[in-house]
């Protein structure tokens, strides 16, 4: 993809100055003072109340399936005979653990209190799994679910994660973890980063790429189906992309159009994300994109437009679903890049940033067929020890000059 770019010439000017302040602001901690309670490799560390004991319990694999992990704990607090959950935030540490270090820790938290649970659930930090190991290895928990929150059948489970900073891992032997509630606890060790792949049609490569955040199992596929061209359904998804993207579908061309999903090779159950995902889509029979952007919409709960970037031969782009995906290359606009010499002599140039409406960065301008071209501002600098301006743009080459 050709892209035209404009260079500047210099002349001497007055530099700007910026400062950045910095407020600190101190934290004041309220509430009951922190009490530790052990019990064997567990400590857990909170706002107990008086009378308050820990009980940790090194379990069995609850799952009739090969379910690895780490390790199983089922981790109690008790006053007298009666289990009590904290008041508040309460920091665990498990012991006694071998844990790889090229690998993402995840502790899984089943909850098992309803108040728990109705919590959890309000503020998202938790999430249902009608998982058929896990209803099977859970029943107490799945019950107190429904009565919670009446549903039926699932079990809601809390993923943290060293990779999203929720779980600490020190020296390969503990994890750290702040909880608001005790039950059972799931210890596993996860590859950092997934990446599927798949083709559809004759020149089409697709690569789905998450980490455990996405809550995807390890034995997943990706599966694409064709959709096929005239047919009933493209048609209709050519004219919603077209009312999205505001324009006709007679303007619309080289559109790729597929249906995605991903799936377990052992279940053969689908699945969704619960982070997102990176896709990205090389078009094998070409070196590069013939088009400065590519429109990707996404026919989910309802049709949305996402960010993609090209490079060369490949669309990227990040969905928190998956489905029907449209490709559709705008080739009716037109991108402009902006450099500066970096060097008196302007041999050597690198790219300007422009500040757009939004308050964002770029590098890049992109314009309709027919449009003016709005210049950025010329910018002030210093090139070897001298303050400089510039006079004006000109188009130059991918190699500089005129």
């Amino acid at each position: 993809m050709k892209s035209r770019i404009r260079f500047l010439a210099l002349a001497i000017c007055l530099v700007m100055i910026f400062e950045t302040l910095t407020t600190v602001v101190d934290v004041i901690a309220a509430g009951k003072p922190d009490v530790t309670l052990t019990y064997g490799m567990v400590t857990a560390t909170g706002a107990f109340e008086n009378g308050v004991k820990l009980s940790a319990k090194k379990i069995s694999n609850p799952f009739d399936t090969d379910f690895e992990a780490v390790a199983f704990y089922d981790i109690k607090a008790k006053k007298g005979n009666k289990t009590v959950h904290p008041d508040g935030p309460v920091t665990v540490t498990i012991a006694g653990l071998d844990l790889p270090s090229d690998k993402d820790i995840q502790v899984i938290h089943v909850l098992d209190d309803k108040k728990a649970i109705i919590a959890a659930a309000n503020a998202g930090t938790a999430s249902p799994t009608d998982a058929p190991e896990f209803l099977a290895a859970f029943p107490d928990e799945a019950d107190a679910a429904y009565q919670a929150l009446g549903v039926p059948n699932v079990v809601y489970v809390e993923y943290l994660t060293t990779a999203d900073g929720t779980v600490t891992l020190l020296n390969n032997h503990a994890v750290s973890f702040v909880t608001t509630s005790f039950s059972v606890y799931i210890v596993t060790a996860q590859a950092l980063e997934t990446n599927i792949e798949a083709t559809v049609g004759e020149n089409c490569e697709v690569s789905a790429k998450f980490d455990v955040r996405a809550h995807i199992p390890g034995d997943a596929a990706l599966q694409l189906g064709e959709i096929a061209p005239d047919s009933e359904e493209y048609n209709s998804y050519l004219e919603q992309a077209a009312e999205k993207i505001g324009c006709s579908v007679e303007e619309m061309t080289d559109v790729i159009l597929f249906d995605m999903k991903i799936y377990g090779t052992e279940s053969g159950e689908f699945y969704q994300p619960s982070a997102p995902v990176t896709v990205s889509v090389r078009l094998t029979d070409r070196e590069e994109i013939d088009a400065p952007i590519v429109r990707v919409i996404h026919f989910g709960e309802n049709v949305e437009q996402l960010e993609s970037t090209i490079d060369g031969n490949v669309v990227t782009f990040t969905t928190n679903g998956f489905s029907v995906y449209e490709l559709v290359p705008d080739k009716h606009r037109h991108m402009y890049r902006f450099f500066v010499p970096t060097n008196e002599a302007q041999t050597i140039f690198s790219e300007y940033q422009i500040y757009t409406d939004t308050g964002s960065t770029t590098f890049t301008q992109i314009i309709k067929d027919h449009s003016e071209l709005v210049m950025p501002q010329l910018p002030s600098m210093t090139i070897d020890g001298q303050h400089l301006t510039f006079v004006g743009w000109f188009e130059g080459t991918e190699s500089g000059g005129t």
